[in-house]
């Protein structure tokens, strides 16, 4: 079953409130109570995912349409939402809603959203919490987009920076990015002709898929400041009458391949197909893969929905097993009514259906390569990195955690991976101690792992990870992943 995952009901095609869950397969559990102002726009159930509910620093926070809010206590699925930051002059007739994520700046974790400003026709606006202090910007920058361009596609964090697509009853869109380091947007040149368009980092290239004007399934590159289309990397052929905005497909990866869940040749189901690292054309892997039920005619299925309002989404679990990345995939077949929700088996296997329900009203995250904030159980444990400082061979990481103060009986290790995919491998510890704060116990080193940990915020312990050992040289990139446990 997929961990318990954090959705949110924030915009719907009227004005009102916001809902958190937490979504254990299809089954969702309301997290407190109701709260703040939900995006509403005529069309606003466009897209399913979105990143608005968060845990972060050992506390849950949720994003409205009028600002960001936090739940008073993270220990029950009960509790009172109370708004922790109020937004600047925001438009509530518009679901351009990116965030909230964690991204680090000068080393320290912070909180970032991007709101659409009320006045500007175009212009957007950011808020950042690095966990005691909230700032934001004082007037708003015209990123472009049409006035119509109303919903927010997809969003994705590569290299410290936010990227995020929206789009409108044009059924064209656009690209944006947010950099919190320097707190500037802009709005790269890019191919996107249709709004179907999802993004994933694989082999540490950031990718989308998009429909061009063939409307033949294609790739595109963040490459050089533009999005720019792979060459060859078009699954072949054609899908028959343009897939309705409403629709959303999905990429993901294990780390060796990519894969996308694209529209068919014909006006139902679609096709599972699969890219290798070089970006050429992909295997078309429908069959095995996906069942009858969601195959299209022309593949022998039955799906009985027609392909414009169908909606995929990814969730990777980390949590259960930091060593293992499991993917379950979110289906449905309009934009309103039940999930159906399967586990990814490899390329060679059928997906399996283990649950079905909930609302696809409420969103899931778009999380297809790190999801570790996006899953949640009440009283869970956290741990945060805070910062770095090199040693011979490697670096110096600085972390806290918090959930459990007073009892020194916590492991902590970290996962690592150097191409921006889910961090698998075991980093190599060769020392830790205690930089500041008093733990209720001294900490020890186990086998690549920090043992006898307090899980108290105050306290903030180093552990000293040993890149060479782990294949890295001077100049090269590397991803870290700190995981607790009992």
């Amino acid at each position: 079953m997929p961990p318990s995952s954090l959705f949110v009901k924030n915009r719907a095609t009227t004005a009102g409130v916001c809902t958190a869950y937490r979504y254990i397969g299809a089954s969702p559990t309301q997290l407190g109570d109701t709260f703040g102002v939900r995006g509403s726009t005529a069309s606003s159930n466009q897209t399913a995912t979105r990143n608005g509910l968060i845990h972060f620093k050992g506390n849950i926070y949720a994003r409205a349409a009028d600002g960001v809010y936090v739940k008073d206590d993270p220990t029950t699925d009960a509790g009172t939402w109370t708004q922790a930051h109020a937004f600047t002059n925001p438009d509530v007739t518009t679901t351009r809603m990116p965030g909230l994520h964690v991204i680090p700046v000068n080393d320290v974790p912070t909180l970032v959203t991007v709101f659409k400003d009320n006045s500007a026709a175009n212009g957007y606006r950011w808020a950042k919490f690095d966990g005691t202090t909230w700032t934001a910007s004082v007037s708003a920058t015209n990123a472009g987009g049409a006035t119509d361009y109303f919903t927010l596609i997809d969003e994705i964090v590569y290299r410290g920076v936010l990227h995020f697509i929206i789009g409108g009853a044009s059924s064209t869109s656009i690209a944006i990015t947010f950099d919190p380091g320097s707190d500037t947007f802009s709005a790269p040149t890019e191919p996107f002709t249709n709004p179907v368009t999802s993004m994933c980092v694989f082999n540490d290239r950031l990718l989308a898929v998009y429909l061009p004007s063939t409307e033949d399934a294609t790739l595109a590159e963040y490459t050089g400041g533009s999005w720019v289309a792979v060459a060859g990397s078009n699954v072949g052929w054609n899908s028959v009458n343009a897939v309705h905005l409403n629709a959303k497909f999905t990429l993901f990866t294990d780390g060796t391949y990519l894969y996308g869940m694209v529209p068919s040749p014909t006006t139902d189901g679609c096709r599972c197909v699969q890219w290798d690292a070089s970006l050429g054309t992909p295997v078309n892997i429908t069959d095995p893969v996906l069942p009858l039920s969601l195959r299209s005619s022309v593949d022998g299925g039955s799906y009985g929905g027609a392909r414009l309002n169908t909606r995929w989404a990814t969730i990777l679990d980390q949590n259960t097993d930091p060593a293992l990345a499991d993917k379950y995939l979110y289906q449905s077949p309009t934009q309103s009514g039940p999930w159906t929700v399967y586990k990814w088996n490899g390329p060679g296997s059928v997906i399996t259906q283990i649950d079905s329900g909930g609302d696809v009203t409420a969103s899931i995250p778009s999380s297809p390569n790190q999801a570790g904030e996006y899953i949640f159980t009440p009283g869970e444990m956290d741990i945060w990195i805070t910062g770095k400082t090199p040693v011979v061979g490697g670096q110096r990481v600085y972390f806290s955690c918090s959930g459990d103060p007073g009892n020194a009986d916590k492991i902590v290790n970290f996962r690592f991976n150097d191409q921006g995919e889910p961090c698998l491998a075991l980093a190599t510890l060769i020392g830790m101690g205690v930089f500041s704060g008093s733990p209720a116990g001294a900490p020890t080193l186990g086998t690549n792992q920090v043992e006898n940990v307090d899980a108290d915020p105050s306290v903030v312990y180093y552990a000293d990870w040993i890149l060479t050992s782990d294949g890295f040289t001077s100049g090269d990139r590397a991803q870290l992943k700190p995981v607790i446990s009992i």
